[in-house]
Protein backbone atom coordinates (compact mmCIF):
# COMPACT_ATOMS: atom_id res chain seq x y z
CA UNK A 1 0.00 0.00 0.00
CA UNK A 2 1.48 3.45 -0.79
CA UNK A 3 2.06 6.29 1.92
CA UNK A 4 -1.01 8.26 0.46
CA UNK A 5 -2.95 5.43 0.48
CA UNK A 6 -2.20 4.68 3.96
CA UNK A 7 -2.82 8.32 5.20
CA UNK A 8 -6.10 9.49 3.38
CA UNK A 9 -7.12 5.90 4.58
CA UNK A 10 -6.50 6.20 8.34
CA UNK A 11 -7.18 9.69 8.39
CA UNK A 12 -10.13 10.93 6.64
CA UNK A 13 -12.28 9.18 8.25
CA UNK A 14 -10.95 10.31 11.73
CA UNK A 15 -11.34 13.65 10.26
CA UNK A 16 -15.07 13.23 9.05
CA UNK A 17 -16.21 11.46 12.31
CA UNK A 18 -15.24 15.14 14.27
CA UNK A 19 -16.85 17.22 11.68
CA UNK A 20 -20.39 14.52 12.36
CA UNK A 21 -20.17 14.10 15.79
CA UNK A 22 -19.36 17.98 16.50
CA UNK A 23 -22.61 18.63 14.10
CA UNK A 24 -24.37 16.08 16.47
CA UNK A 25 -23.22 17.52 19.45
CA UNK A 26 -24.61 20.73 18.45
CA UNK A 27 -28.07 19.11 17.42
CA UNK A 28 -28.83 17.61 20.83
CA UNK A 29 -28.63 20.72 22.29
CA UNK A 30 -30.54 22.50 19.84
CA UNK A 31 -33.53 20.31 20.00
CA UNK A 32 -36.54 21.37 21.24
CA UNK A 33 -39.26 23.83 21.03
CA UNK A 34 -37.82 27.34 19.76
CA UNK A 35 -34.30 26.44 18.85
CA UNK A 36 -32.54 27.18 15.65
CA UNK A 37 -31.69 24.36 13.28
CA UNK A 38 -28.13 24.16 12.35
CA UNK A 39 -28.07 25.67 8.92
CA UNK A 40 -29.98 28.53 10.58
CA UNK A 41 -26.79 29.83 12.96
CA UNK A 42 -24.79 31.51 10.48
CA UNK A 43 -27.67 33.43 9.04
CA UNK A 44 -29.36 34.21 12.17
CA UNK A 45 -25.49 34.77 13.64
CA UNK A 46 -24.80 37.19 10.56
CA UNK A 47 -28.53 39.37 11.18
CA UNK A 48 -27.20 39.38 14.89
CA UNK A 49 -23.84 40.91 14.23
CA UNK A 50 -25.05 43.12 11.21
CA UNK A 51 -28.53 44.51 12.64
CA UNK A 52 -30.28 46.34 9.93
CA UNK A 53 -28.58 43.99 7.35
CA UNK A 54 -30.95 43.28 4.06
CA UNK A 55 -31.42 39.94 2.10
CA UNK A 56 -29.30 40.95 -0.45
CA UNK A 57 -26.35 41.70 1.89
CA UNK A 58 -26.86 38.00 3.65
CA UNK A 59 -26.98 36.38 0.09
CA UNK A 60 -23.40 37.73 -0.71
CA UNK A 61 -22.25 37.38 2.24
CA UNK A 62 -23.58 33.62 3.20
CA UNK A 63 -22.84 32.38 -0.59
CA UNK A 64 -26.34 31.80 -0.77
CA UNK A 65 -28.84 32.40 -3.08
CA UNK A 66 -31.69 35.50 -2.84
CA UNK A 67 -34.57 32.72 -3.16
CA UNK A 68 -32.81 30.62 -0.03
CA UNK A 69 -32.07 33.87 1.77
CA UNK A 70 -35.72 34.64 1.36
CA UNK A 71 -37.42 31.62 2.10
CA UNK A 72 -34.80 31.76 5.30
CA UNK A 73 -36.19 35.00 6.42
CA UNK A 74 -39.28 33.92 6.29
CA UNK A 75 -38.76 30.94 8.43
CA UNK A 76 -36.84 32.77 11.39
CA UNK A 77 -39.56 36.03 10.94
CA UNK A 78 -42.71 33.22 11.62
CA UNK A 79 -40.66 31.95 14.50
CA UNK A 80 -39.91 35.25 16.26
CA UNK A 81 -35.84 35.01 15.80
CA UNK A 82 -36.23 38.12 13.43
CA UNK A 83 -38.23 41.46 12.49
CA UNK A 84 -38.20 43.25 8.83
CA UNK A 85 -38.30 46.98 9.35
CA UNK A 86 -39.11 48.87 6.06
CA UNK A 87 -35.82 51.45 5.54
CA UNK A 88 -37.06 54.76 5.35
CA UNK A 89 -35.17 55.92 2.55
CA UNK A 90 -36.00 53.04 -0.10
CA UNK A 91 -39.57 51.25 0.56
CA UNK A 92 -38.58 48.68 -1.62
CA UNK A 93 -35.85 47.56 0.89
CA UNK A 94 -36.71 45.97 4.12
CA UNK A 95 -33.92 45.99 7.19
CA UNK A 96 -33.73 43.05 9.11
CA UNK A 97 -33.10 42.55 13.21
CA UNK A 98 -33.23 40.34 15.34
CA UNK A 99 -35.68 39.81 18.24
CA UNK A 100 -34.70 38.73 21.72
CA UNK A 101 -35.82 35.74 21.39
CA UNK A 102 -32.88 35.53 17.91
CA UNK A 103 -30.35 36.88 20.18
CA UNK A 104 -30.62 34.60 22.76
CA UNK A 105 -31.16 31.29 20.56
CA UNK A 106 -27.66 32.28 18.93
CA UNK A 107 -25.93 32.77 22.18
CA UNK A 108 -27.15 29.50 23.17
CA UNK A 109 -25.77 27.99 20.10
CA UNK A 110 -22.99 29.68 20.49
CA UNK A 111 -22.66 27.92 23.97
CA UNK A 112 -23.28 24.75 22.77
CA UNK A 113 -21.01 24.59 19.74
CA UNK A 114 -18.41 26.06 22.54
CA UNK A 115 -19.31 22.86 24.66
CA UNK A 116 -18.59 20.31 21.67
CA UNK A 117 -15.21 22.09 21.20
CA UNK A 118 -14.34 21.80 24.91
CA UNK A 119 -15.04 18.10 25.03
CA UNK A 120 -13.68 18.04 21.66
CA UNK A 121 -10.21 18.98 23.06
CA UNK A 122 -10.42 17.42 26.62
CA UNK A 123 -6.87 15.60 27.83
CA UNK A 124 -5.08 18.63 25.18
CA UNK A 125 -2.62 20.46 26.94
CA UNK A 126 -1.35 23.65 25.10
CA UNK A 127 1.50 22.16 23.14
CA UNK A 128 -1.11 19.37 21.64
CA UNK A 129 -3.20 22.16 20.45
CA UNK A 130 -0.24 24.64 18.86
CA UNK A 131 0.84 21.39 17.20
CA UNK A 132 -2.57 20.14 15.90
CA UNK A 133 -3.13 24.12 14.84
CA UNK A 134 0.13 23.67 12.84
CA UNK A 135 -0.59 20.87 11.19
CA UNK A 136 -3.61 21.49 9.81
CA UNK A 137 -2.31 25.11 8.92
CA UNK A 138 0.05 22.93 6.73
CA UNK A 139 -3.11 21.13 5.58
CA UNK A 140 -4.70 24.18 4.61
CA UNK A 141 -1.56 25.95 2.88
CA UNK A 142 -1.44 22.81 0.70
CA UNK A 143 -5.07 23.44 -0.39
CA UNK A 144 -4.56 27.53 -0.63
CA UNK A 145 -0.76 27.56 -1.35
CA UNK A 146 1.42 30.93 -0.06
CA UNK A 147 -2.45 32.69 0.25
CA UNK A 148 -3.17 30.66 3.98
CA UNK A 149 -5.63 32.87 5.07
CA UNK A 150 -7.94 31.93 7.43
CA UNK A 151 -11.45 32.14 6.18
CA UNK A 152 -13.74 33.33 8.87
CA UNK A 153 -17.73 31.52 9.41
CA UNK A 154 -19.37 33.09 6.86
CA UNK A 155 -16.38 32.62 3.96
CA UNK A 156 -16.61 29.29 5.46
CA UNK A 157 -20.46 28.69 5.25
CA UNK A 158 -20.04 29.80 1.34
CA UNK A 159 -17.28 28.12 0.56
CA UNK A 160 -19.54 25.24 1.59
CA UNK A 161 -22.60 25.78 -0.12
CA UNK A 162 -20.40 26.45 -3.00
CA UNK A 163 -18.70 23.03 -2.76
CA UNK A 164 -22.55 21.81 -2.92
CA UNK A 165 -23.00 23.44 -6.13
CA UNK A 166 -20.20 22.17 -7.70
CA UNK A 167 -17.90 25.51 -7.59
CA UNK A 168 -20.79 28.23 -8.77
CA UNK A 169 -21.30 30.17 -6.08
CA UNK A 170 -20.10 33.75 -6.15
CA UNK A 171 -15.93 34.24 -5.07
CA UNK A 172 -15.04 33.67 -1.35
CA UNK A 173 -14.10 36.70 0.53
CA UNK A 174 -11.37 35.99 3.18
CA UNK A 175 -11.01 36.95 6.47
CA UNK A 176 -7.81 39.79 6.45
Amino acid sequence: MKDEERFCGSLMPRIISLTVLRKLALGKSLSGENKLYFCQLPFLEYIVENPGCTQAQISSRLGITPASASQSSKRLQKAGFIEKQCDEKNQHIYRIFATEKGKENVKECRAALNAADMQMFRGFDENDYHVLCEYLDRMISNFCGSDNKILDKYALYALSNSAKDGGKSKKMQRKE
